[in-house]
């Protein structure tokens, strides 16, 4: 599976699209956490996925905005609001199911191995937090394994559907890995 080269529109442009999709929608801020999160989050989601595809080609495809509704149920758009090269700060501004938008910004960037993001600020006041964790790590077949987390804390009364959140957004995610990992499954001749 070979990654796409970026989007062409130039930086400003991708920005005006970024800020078309979120300006058109009341967003509201998130609390701003840091990795401790990971440990600490009321919701936590963690997903292993085997990917037959060295890190690094999976890695370099994750980093193409069009590559993203590919494989990951409910993304509809993903536009990268910074420039090259990618790194801890670059933000991005995505779109799932034509409704819910969200503005992030990267945390961690460790090229060809991990990164993570923060929401920033979304359309949807469901969540005070939300991070999502990626980790790719080389197997001894020379593949690698996608290790996903979300961790999150909801607002008011959902805070007592916490269980029922995480079974759905679970299997979500379990099914977008596995999306993924269709993705780079070699063909037969």
């Amino acid at each position: 599976m070979n990654a796409t080269a970026p989007s062409t529109l130039s930086l400003e442009d991708r920005k005006q699209e970024a800020k078309k999709l979120s300006g058109s929608k009341k967003m509201h801020d998130m609390q701003r956490v840091d990795l401790r999160f990971l440990d600490q989050a009321p919701l936590l989601m963690k997903v292993h996925q085997k990917i037959n595809a060295p890190k690094e080609e999976v890695f370099q495809f994750l980093k193409v905005a069009e590559n993203w509704p590919k494989w990951h149920t409910g993304i509809t758009k993903v536009i990268w609001t910074t420039p090259l090269p990618f790194q801890k700060g670059t933000t991005r501004t995505v779109e799932i199911d034509g409704k819910f938008v969200a503005d992030e910004e990267f945390i961690v960037w460790e090229e060809n191995y991990r990164f993570n993001f923060i929401f920033l600020r979304s359309n949807i006041p469901l969540s005070t937090a939300l991070m999502e964790d990626f980790l790719l790590k080389e197997t001894e077949d020379g593949f690698c394994e996608l290790q996903w987390v979300v961790a999150g804390e909801t607002k008011g009364i959902l805070k007592w559907f916490n269980r029922l959140m995480i079974k759905i957004q679970l299997k979500g995610i379990e099914e977008s890995a596995q999306n993924l990992a269709r993705l780079f499954e070699k063909k037969e001749p």
